[in-house]
Parts: C-alpha cells; structure tokens; sequence
C-alpha cells in the first residue's frame, strides 16, 4: 500500500532507503528520519502497515484461546500473517473469575428440602447457580437422612398400668416421645386394655355342711375363695353361708280312737311309724310315731284356770274325734260353753270373764272307732 497524500496515524510503517531501513511509529508526513539523517523525497517513499487489534475478554477458570489455555488474569497477544502478508498481532485483555464450590454435610430426621426440593434418602446431591461474578456456584451436599423410631405395643393390664411415669386406670391408645440413638423422635404407642377383678357375693344356707370349691364348711360364717378371671385379673367370691342343723329325733305317743293320719299317713293298726319331715330351716326332722287306739275318753272332775300352765282347761283331748260336741251349763241350766272341735277346750271363761268357783255340767257327744257316745257329767272349777 503506497500513502501519497495523507498522514497515517498508529500505524507502524517500514521505510526501504538503499539498504537502511528503520520503522516509524507516530505522526508523520511521508518522511521518516534516519540514523544517518537521510531525507527522501515523497515520491520514494512506500509504506507497508501491519494489524494490531486490541480485545477485552472475561472468562470463567479458563480460557483456550488461539491454541492455549489460559487461567490467569493479564494480558496476552497473539501475532500472525495478515492478508498483505505482514504481521497481525492481538492484544487480549484477559479477566479470570471463578467457580465457586461449598460442600454441605447435613443429617437429618426422615427428610430435608433443600433448594425447593425435598429428599427422603441419603445420598450426594447438587446444585448449580451462578455466583456473584457470573460463574458456576456449585452447592455440593452429603445428605444422611435418619428416621423416626415407632414401636406399637399390646397391653392387658388388671385395674392399672403404670408406663413411662404415668398411671392409667383406663383402656385406650397412648403415645411416648423420646429420641433415638440417631437423634430422631422415638414414638412409642401403647394399646392399652384395662381389665378388672370380679367379685361377687352369694347368701345360702345349708343342712350341717355344705362344699364350696373344695372345701366342706359345717359352721356358719363368712368366707373368701381367691382365684383368676378369664381376663387373668382377681376373682373374689364372698360367700355368707348359714348351716343349719338336722332337728334332733323326736317321739310322739298317740291314742286316737279312730284311725290316724300322720303326715300323709293314714295309720289303722297300732305300732310305732317312722317319717321324716322337713324343720323350719328346711333341714331333716325325723319323727317316731307311737300309735295307741283307745275305746273311751278318760275325763277329768276338776280343773285349775290360774294361770300356772296345769290343768288349766277342760277337757284335754289330744285326739280328733268324729261327731264331736261339748256343752258346758252352769247350775240354772245356762249354756256358757259350746265347741264341736275336739281339740278345742273350755278355758272356765263366759263371755270373756272368769266364771266363780263351783260345780258346772257338761254334755259331750263323739264317735270312737265308728260307736256313738254320749257322756254327761259335772266338773268342778277351782281357781
């Protein structure tokens, strides 16, 4: 390239004079001076320029550029041919951030969000952004993900249970908090069921003993058996007992004139008979018969209503006699006295007042062993 007329600037220019040469930097108007104070007239003056480009670059750690890596920041230049053949050099100002890496170690319960994002197991995880100068930040975590301790248990007790300090008395669902050996909640439910003891009372009364579970008991008193339930709990039975005693033999003589009936029993032959009875306790009563007909009344002409439990009424009859009558008159002939039971006696009283000493008469009818009788008499009441 030949410059004729006008001034280059920034330009580095190569001057050819015989064999002197000289390069020239700055203002110039076709004239360079040289060494040996040579000046050439324009028209022998050839100017050939070389390339200098000058470039701003940022990158992030490094920089492969022109065949090399660069990593630092500073300034580099690469020189090569330009298209007339002379040098082409580039000046790069080179500006070097940097990544930036933080790892994280972090343990914990069951999950962890991190970034948006939740994770339930352990691992290595990452995450990229970009720092404050542009480049990559990458977040490195080493997740350990422990996990909550649970443990169900199954609980009968009887009336309570005591569990971690506390008392219940009822059946339900319970929770206890703690930590594990990984510093995780530790939950422990207990399914609790709350049986009770049974008790129970029972009265009964008994003829000179009675079994119960086991045991004979012949007094009466109170008493305990002590067993299991069917939910493993106390069972208390409580048991009042009365024992009550078989009555003592007994005899009865009878004299009947007619046949007797005894207990259901109806009896025509003298002899002594044996029957057993229930007493008021409801317990044996055993009962000898001695049985005796008779062919008449033996009467007595004289009785005692003082009160001294002798001979107190007339007449005594022990037996029940068929077609019976007794009339009882005083001396004018007045009836003070009637009964058609023979079992039934004159206690010496008219119309609820005691009569006076004397003699009174008595008119009695009956049948014994199937004859009539009729037996007129005095008897005489002393008090």
């Amino acid at each position: 390239m030949i410059f004729m007329n006008n001034k280059i600037k920034n330009v580095f220019v190569t001057c050819f004079l015989a064999y002197f040469t000289s390069t020239c930097f700055g203002n110039f108007s076709y004239k360079c001076s040289f060494s040996n104070s040579k000046t050439i007239n324009n028209s022998s003056l050839v100017a050939l320029s070389t390339d200098t480009n000058f470039v701003n670059m940022s990158a992030c750690d490094s920089l492969f550029w022109n065949g090399n890596w660069y990593n630092t920041t500073g300034i580099y230049s690469y020189t090569t041919v330009n298209n007339l053949g002379f040098d082409s050099t580039i000046v790069m100002s080179l500006n070097i951030s940097r990544t930036t890496i933080s790892e994280f170690n972090v343990i914990a319960c069951n999950s962890y969000d991190w970034n948006g994002i939740t994770y339930n197991t352990s691992g290595t995880y990452t995450f990229i952004s970009n720092n404050a100068v542009g480049c990559d930040s990458i977040a490195k975590l080493e997740l350990t993900i422990n996990n909550t301790s649970k443990l169900e248990l199954d609980i009968e007790a009887c009336e309570s249970y005591t569990w971690n300090g506390t008392t219940y008395t009822s059946s339900g669902t319970f929770f206890h908090y703690t930590s594990n050996t990984v510093g995780c909640d530790s939950i422990t439910s207990l399914n609790l069921s709350i049986n009770n003891a049974s008790f129970s009372f029972d009265e009964t009364s008994a003829c000179d003993s009675y079994f119960w579970n086991g045991n004979t008991y012949t007094t009466s008193g109170i008493y305990e058996y002590n067993s299991v339930n069917r939910y493993g709990c106390d069972s208390v039975a409580t048991l009042s007992l009365i024992i009550n005693s078989t009555s003592n033999v007994t005899y009865q003589r009878i004299e009947s004139c007619k046949n007797y009936e005894f207990n259901g029993n109806v009896y025509a032959q003298e002899g002594e008979y044996q029957d057993t009875l229930v007493n008021i306790n409801g317990c044996d009563s055993i009962v000898f018969l001695n049985l005796s007909f008779i062919e008449d009344l033996e009467l007595p002409n004289a009785f005692t209503p003082n009160f001294d439990n002798k001979n107190d009424i007339f007449p005594t009859i022990e037996i029940e006699l068929e077609d019976y009558s007794l009339m009882i008159l005083n001396s004018w002939g007045q009836e003070i006295y009637f009964s058609n039971n023979s079992k039934n006696s004159w206690d010496g009283k008219f119309n609820g007042k005691y009569c006076q000493n004397g003699t009174y008469y008595y008119i009695m009818n009956y049948k014994c062993k199937g004859l009539s009788t009729n037996r007129n008499g005095q008897i005489m009441l002393f008090k």
